[in-house]
């Protein structure tokens, strides 16, 4: 019988709590790949063709990016598909009276899902280490400091998002699209 998925939060987790402001921070600023499955999904829910999908809205692009967790830095490179931008923004992201919404939001990307999260995942335990990534703990105004904990309310949906998150890491690693390594 395989161990269950153990998960550890950050010491940031535990000491502030994160309630989604609805700023679009993230539709910003983040690059976000997507995974086969997630294509076919989301031109699926718009009823699009995935050919159609992939035209309108990704850019196939060379990704070479750091990803740090603790004392741990990941180079995350490959090829692979990320929504295009439009003026800097997510062409899923739209504004009404003042209020940003995700126009996709049920069927959104892992990228999204996750944010301001980062996940750091151990084969030799099966546990997950949670915390805030760096650009969202600096950036964020839905992250509030030194405030209680809303993390249980929340963990559930946040481990889904980091299970979902490794998938899609292995998927496009088997698909010799993108590679995750450590480098220190």
């Amino acid at each position: 019988m395989q161990d269950q998925l153990r998960r550890f939060v950050s010491k940031r987790i535990k000491e502030s709590s994160f309630n989604c402001k609805n700023c679009g921070l993230c539709c910003k600023t983040a690059t976000v790949m997507m995974s086969s499955r997630e294509i076919g999904g989301i031109s699926y829910v718009l009823g699009i063709d995935r050919n159609d999908f992939i035209e309108k809205f990704l850019e196939l692009k060379e990704i070479k990016k750091i990803k740090k967790f603790g004392n741990n830095i990941y180079e995350i490179s490959g090829k692979c598909y990320v929504i295009k931008k439009e003026n800097g923004l997510c062409p899923f992201y739209k504004e009404n009276n003042g209020t940003s919404f995700c126009e996709i939001y049920n069927s959104r990307p892992i990228v999204c899902r996750l944010f301001p999260y980062t996940w750091e995942y151990n084969s030799d335990n099966n546990s997950v280490n949670i915390d805030y990534s760096e650009s969202g703990w600096n950036d964020c105004p839905g992250i509030e400091k030194n405030s209680t904990s809303n993390w249980d309310d929340i963990k559930n949906e946040i481990t889904g998002a980091v299970i979902l998150s490794i998938i899609q890491t292995n998927e496009l690693q088997i698909e010799n699209s993108v590679i995750q390594k450590r480098i220190k």
